[in-house]
């Protein structure tokens, strides 16, 4: 956005006439401020309000702002931002025919490239201080299966004997269907946690974070299960492995949100009406 309107600037006449739509999906701020505080050095309340104020001042200068969550619009507005629209995403679910009896196994998936990412840091957080505790409960025989592509470093210093790294996976709905309990260990973030909603579509309940249950806007014990450090999120992982009932239950309930939450057709409707409004302002 920043280039974009500095291109603006110098060049007027690419722009005259035009409404601008800004599609930020979520401040980002947010999500060094929370990366900051994790690490031990938090930011003092002037500067991380400072830090949200300067990203929110490029949406000011659009017309229309699109955001993910209604709490990612409500911060927008808080900051100043006018008019600004929730547009989220489009999903349809496919569950996985096989029944909790025949799955077996823990599963992540994302990015893992880049060193300091979200992704990254859950993934090493659940491996070195959760799995160990998991494997004590369940078993030595249990495994996570980690999808997506790995570059980053840390990856390699990860020493467990039940930590399974797949790499890029072109299809992954044979992963999505053995699985059983889907983990989103994930301590930093902005916007909203579509690998949550994925698994749900294919029919795999999930342990997050309170940082992730906060953004979907789901509910403990109803849609997911909350893990708010490493020995209750090792519980809740050992929990909804055994739990036929809570599992089906969760399952079922989530499925229901993605239909609701993903609905495409209120996507459409949301597009056509914020097209018809730019057309007719």
């Amino acid at each position: 956005m920043r280039a974009f309107l500095e291109i603006a600037r110098c060049r007027p006449e690419l722009v005259a006439g035009a409404t601008l739509i800004y599609d930020a999906e979520a401040l980002f701020a947010k999500r060094d401020i929370l990366e900051r505080q994790l690490a031990g050095d938090p930011l003092e309340q002037v500067m991380a309000e400072a830090m949200l104020a300067e990203e929110a001042s490029l949406a000011r200068r659009a017309q229309l702002v699109l955001s993910v969550s209604p709490q990612e619009c409500a911060e927008f507005q808080r900051l100043g931002v006018g008019q600004v629209e929730l547009l989220g995403h489009t999903l349809e679910p496919t569950p996985g025919p096989l029944p909790f009896a025949q799955r077996r196994d823990f599963l992540f998936v994302g990015r893992l490239s880049e060193e300091r990412s979200p992704n990254v840091d859950g993934l090493a957080w659940f491996s070195q201080e959760i799995l160990p505790v998991i494997r004590r409960t369940l078993g030595p025989e249990v495994v996570l299966k980690v999808a997506g592509k790995i570059g980053a470093s840390t990856l390699s210093k990860l020493k467990c004997p039940s930590l399974t790294l797949l790499g890029q996976v072109r299809d992954l709905a044979p992963v999505y269907d053995t699985a059983r309990v889907f983990i989103a260990p994930t301590r930093y973030a902005a916007g909203i946690p579509l690998k949550v909603y994925e698994a749900a579509a294919h029919g795999v309940p999930s342990v997050v974070t309170p940082i992730l249950a906060e953004q979907l806007g789901w509910c403990d014990e109803k849609e997911l299960l909350v893990g708010r450090d490493s020995e209750s999120f090792a519980a809740q992982c050992s929990r909804l492995y055994r739990d036929e009932m809570l599992w089906t239950r969760l399952r079922e309930n989530a499925l229901a949100r993605v239909r609701e939450d993903c609905d495409p057709v209120r996507f459409r409707r949301t597009i056509g009406r914020i097209i018809d409004a730019t057309l007719s302002s």
